[in-house]
């Protein structure tokens, strides 16, 4: 009997110690979004699942990620993903162009008229918008431009809050 209850014991442990690495090192369960900078994709108030660490992988363009805001590096911000390191980037006319190309962003809203660039970002570095650019305090308005990777969290996958629906994968 004492052989059974150590086991149980040792197996509750196992799963405390595993639940604990999961979700401090591979997820981030309940990222707040608290602005509409990412409308109409991620809804002001939402809540959301990170990823991260070896789950998050490599950042790519338009992934939605969570980062360190680079200049009072005092809170948490969530944009996408524009920029990658080596990349040119210009705003025109509310266009993104990288590297001389138009890219296409179907998900954001008003794109405005305005011209931001270009920027060269640096080895290491991200280039970091909102998709509601109208709405949005991003890499365009900030002293220190770019993201570097060690401050990047990780990337949300799914929102599994929000007023207008229960869950929705990104």
């Amino acid at each position: 009997m004492k052989r059974s209850s150590k086991k149980v014991g040792l197996f509750c442990i196992t799963e405390l110690v595993l639940v604990f690495l999961i979700t401090h090192f591979l997820i981030l369960p309940g990222t707040y979004i608290p602005s509409a900078s990412m409308e109409p994709t991620i809804n002001s108030g939402s809540i959301g699942i990170m990823v991260k660490g070896i789950l998050a992988g490599e950042y790519e363009r338009r992934d939605i990620v969570v980062f360190i805001e680079p200049d009072t590096r005092s809170r948490l911000f969530c944009k996408r993903v524009i920029g990658l390191p080596g990349d040119t980037v210009a705003i025109i006319s509310g266009k993104v162009y990288i590297n001389g190309v138009e890219l296409s962003e179907p998900y954001i809203g008003e794109a405005g008229t305005d011209v931001y660039g270009p920027y060269e970002v640096p080895e290491d570095c991200y280039f970091m918008l909102g998709d509601n650019r109208e709405n949005s305090y991003d890499a365009r308005f900030w002293e220190n431009t770019f993201v570097s990777k060690k401050d990047i969290k990780g990337k949300v996958a799914v929102i599994w809050y929000d007023k207008k629906f229960c869950w929705k994968e990104l």
